[in-house]
């Protein structure tokens, strides 16, 4: 239950950082960060979270955010956790890879996470594949190893493990 309740709260929040209420849009921008930990990105323009690109990776992992501009709140992808091999990418969206709160939860370790407006948050597992066009993407137990999926809209386009939901972002582009 407890695992239920962090997964929707996380999953709440992701949805509320990219389509949050006002009309104002971020400023355009693109950072990167090579494993500093967000003290030494590498971008252009607005690099702020909230309101511009915002990337975050701890030692071993990548982490790239581009933003135009579309989204009200900005554009974040952070792979702060205590894994290595990391590599995660949001376009207009957030992607996040983190620690898993589950009991049990496999340390991330090499995982690839794609998000093109939408929201992607993969909570522990190893060796997985995400790509995400325009949905919410959680996976929360910690527990997925080696798996690709890819989903535009909400929708499964690539059969993948149960630990990894696709759903539609709240007020998103679907």
């Amino acid at each position: 239950m407890k695992k239920a309740i962090v997964g929707s709260v996380l999953a709440a929040g992701v949805a509320a950082s990219l389509f949050g209420a006002g009309s104002a849009a971020a400023a355009p921008g693109v950072s990167f960060d090579p494993g500093t930990g967000g003290k030494n990105t590498i971008g252009i323009g607005d690099q702020k979270s909230g309101s511009g690109a915002y990337a975050n990776a701890s030692k071993g992992n990548t982490a790239l955010a581009v933003n135009l501009g579309l989204s009200p709140k900005g554009t974040v992808a952070t792979a702060n956790n205590s894994g290595t091999g990391n590599n995660v990418f949001a376009f207009e969206g957030t992607s996040v890879v983190t620690d898993g709160v589950a009991p049990g939860a496999i340390k991330p370790n090499n995982n690839n996470v794609g998000t093109i407006f939408g929201g992607t948050v993969l909570a522990g597992g190893q060796g997985n594949s995400i790509v995400n066009g325009g949905g919410l993407i959680t996976a929360f137990d910690g527990q997925s190893e080696n798996q690709t999926s890819v989903s535009f809209c909400g929708t499964r386009v690539t059969a993948q493990s149960a630990h990894i939901v696709p759903g539609k972002a709240p007020g998103g582009l679907c």
